[in-house]
């Protein structure tokens, strides 16, 4: 055999090596590059609006709704008080967060439980959630609104 027929049957079995180290190699740094970007992004968590209530001249809107983070969270319930041509994005509410507790709460329309939210004027509202309800945020001031609290069971 001729040393350039051993140095292409050699080319051929480095190739093959590469191919199979590489490839793999490759499929797993995308995945993984996919997954840290996904959660550095935040794109795991999103919102479903379950209700949305004017103030009462308008100017303002409380907006409840669920949120999901992932298989590794329960659903929360939250509350946003925006000016009435607001977007809800893909963030958590700024005046309200609530759990379930691991199931202490009953769970309300949108998995998590439930928060009823009353205007109380154009710039005063009240938000109603069940006493065994774990809460995580409750603002008493979001863009010039008082807010305030009462439990129920």
């Amino acid at each position: 055999m001729s040393s350039a027929n051993v140095w292409f049957e050699s080319l051929v079995r480095w190739h093959k090596v590469v191919v199979w180290i590489a490839v793999p190699v490759v499929v797993v740094g995308v995945v993984a590059w996919v997954g840290v970007s996904s959660l550095s992004s935040g794109n795991l968590c999103g919102n479903e609006k379950l209700a949305e209530l004017p103030s009462p001249d308008g100017a303002f809107k409380a907006v409840v709704f669920e949120r999901d983070c992932g298989a590794t969270t329960g659903f929360s319930t939250q509350v946003s008080v925006m000016r009435r041509d607001a977007v809800l994005g893909n963030s958590g509410g700024n005046v309200f967060v609530e759990d379930s507790d691991h199931g202490r709460a009953p769970s309300g329309s949108g998995g998590g439980p439930e928060a009823k939210v009353v205007w109380m004027g154009n710039r005063a509202m009240r938000i109603d959630h069940h006493v065994k309800a774990r809460v995580f945020v409750a603002r008493q001031l979001v863009d010039g609104v008082p807010v305030t609290y009462s439990t129920f069971q």
